[in-house]
């Protein structure tokens, strides 16, 4: 009776479900038609439009409603960032052609694509990136020294990036659709994520708060009250040297 109570439970075990990635930016392109030479002279009306070329070859126009950033180039090329839904991009894009069609620009609709959805995952468990990075091979990059996450390119389908930190954040980029995203984390996750969690626990946020006042009053007490003077003695001697080093500095430059 037992063992057919035990192995009733065994059958009735529900695996934990892959969680769902959630987009976070979408990067989409649009072909507006050759622009003047100097369209920038027309936006300067404009004032959510900012041109510099000294510093970006584009105008970057902001909109409020939707919300999403748009970058004009003389070649009628626009790119159109931080939307967060396929049907918000296509509206920022449609809102764009409208605006610079009322500054007097003979811009039109044409050819728009999705280039990029960036999408981020939080796993209920946190990863172990040394054996992960193990697991994945050449395919991936990890140096704690440089950047704390783990770099993985797929090779199907092509272009496509997924970042995992030891917290269990994975942020995935370089697909074109939300299925595609969808498809390509469950892969990951099914063959390499669920076989490197991590038994050990990191704190969600790293900058702890330090109480100074505790630590300085159980250093005062450690230390005499000699050495208490001298450290003040020589932090002030080391402040006026920093002074004088900074007015020296002043009077060569003529400040």
């Amino acid at each position: 009776m037992q063992n057919a109570l035990c192995e009733l439970g065994a059958n009735n075990l529900v695996t934990p479900p892959v969680p769902s990635p959630t987009i976070q930016n979408i990067v989409a392109t649009i072909h507006m038609g050759a622009l003047h030479p100097r369209f920038h002279e027309v936006l300067e009306s404009f004032p959510f439009a900012d041109y510099n070329s000294t510093r970006f070859a584009a105008a970057i126009i902001k909109l409020r409603s939707p919300a999403a950033t748009c970058s004009v180039f003389v070649s009628g090329k626009a790119v159109i960032t931080g939307a967060k839904t396929e049907i918000t991009a296509r509206h920022a894009a449609t809102r764009l052609v409208v605006l610079l069609r009322r500054l007097g620009l003979g811009v039109s609709y044409n050819d728009f694509r999705i280039r990029n959805i960036v999408t981020a995952v939080y796993c209920p468990f946190y990863l172990d990136l040394r054996s992960l990075y193990t697991r994945l091979g050449g395919s991936a990059r990890y140096n704690p020294t440089i950047f704390p996450g783990l770099a993985y390119k797929c090779f199907v389908p092509n272009r496509v990036s997924v970042l995992f930190f030891a917290s269990g954040k994975c942020v995935i980029s370089g697909c074109k659709t939300r299925s595609q995203s969808a498809e390509v984390w469950e892969n990951v996750y099914r063959d390499h994520v669920v076989h490197c969690q991590s038994t050990t626990r990191f704190s969600k946020n790293c900058r702890q708060e330090v109480d100074w006042r505790k630590i300085a009053t159980l250093v005062t007490q450690r230390l005499s009250d000699t050495n208490v003077s001298e450290c003040m003695r020589a932090i002030s001697e080391a402040d006026d040297r920093l002074h004088a080093t900074i007015e020296l500095a002043a009077k060569n430059i003529h400040i």
